[in-house]
């Protein structure tokens, strides 16, 4: 796919020059020399891109020379509850949509994390690539929605 609007494509992107370093790594690299850790957010409470992602962390961490154990955070959207697919993958294409349609609807319809088996999958994955907390981030302002996920939250 080609990405492209406003005078930018791929190809001409720093991040593709091939005599630059992706700007992840070089973000990673400096906060592992400043910061007590990496806070993220997945779009597609995706279990590898979360491991692969800390992974890399932990790497720039190392080569910080940081002797201590970084904080490791994550988040995703979620919705629970009756019409929970429709509703969160409404939310997304409505966040991502300053990003064009053809990629907020790609990106909407990757939303995963509306069914409460998902969501304590992705909550394990995580767990088990070392994270020290992951954020539900609610889609809908309906109070709740913030009860349903703590029940399943308390239920693990």
């Amino acid at each position: 796919a080609t990405v492209s609007g406003a005078g930018f494509t791929a190809a001409n992107s720093p991040a593709s020059r091939k005599d630059r370093q992706s700007a992840l790594p070089k973000s990673m690299a400096r906060s592992a020399q400043w910061c007590d850790g990496i806070a993220g957010f997945d779009l597609t409470a995706d279990a590898q891109s979360i491991t692969s992602t800390f992974a890399a962390f932990r790497g720039a961490w190392d080569e910080a020379g940081r002797s201590e154990t970084p904080f490791l955070q994550t988040s995703a959207w979620y919705a629970l509850g009756d019409d929970a697919e429709a509703r969160l993958r409404d939310y997304a294409f409505r966040y991502l949509r300053i990003f064009g349609d053809e990629a907020a609807t790609m990106l909407s319809g990757l939303q995963r994390l509306h069914d409460p088996g998902a969501i304590r999958e992705i909550l394990d994955a995580a767990a088990d690539a070392g994270a020290d907390e992951f954020i539900l981030v609610a889609t809908s302002p309906d109070l709740a929605e913030l009860d349903r996920a703590a029940e399943l939250v308390a239920a693990r």
